[in-house]
């Protein structure tokens, strides 16, 4: 193994394209092309990620000022998806 690359806050995941849910693909493309109100896009952003990825909880991390920050967290409430937004310090013992 060569030298093991640090993520940047700009990095992306690179996944073989045999990898991609295409469902969720057009789902998300689709959310981003018909919504303009910017919390609603959020909203079902995130919303559709926690549910085709079968997670319990997810987070919006963006970078401001030079740290990562927590915008968004949707949890999984029974049968239903809650988006809540925030702003706070995205620290080891907040992430997933």
């Amino acid at each position: 193994r060569g030298e093991e690359r640090v993520p940047s806050p700009t990095s992306t995941i690179g996944a073989p394209v045999e990898q991609l849910d295409l469902a969720t693909v057009v789902k998300i493309s689709q959310a981003v092309s018909g919504e303009i109100v910017l919390q609603k896009l959020i909203d079902t952003v995130l919303r559709t990620a926690v549910e085709q990825a079968g997670a319990e909880r997810g987070l919006l991390i963006l970078p401001r000022g030079g740290e990562s920050r927590v915008t968004a967290e949707a949890t999984t409430c029974g049968e239903t998806v809650v988006v809540q937004m925030c702003d706070e310090i995205a620290t080891g013992t907040a992430l997933p």
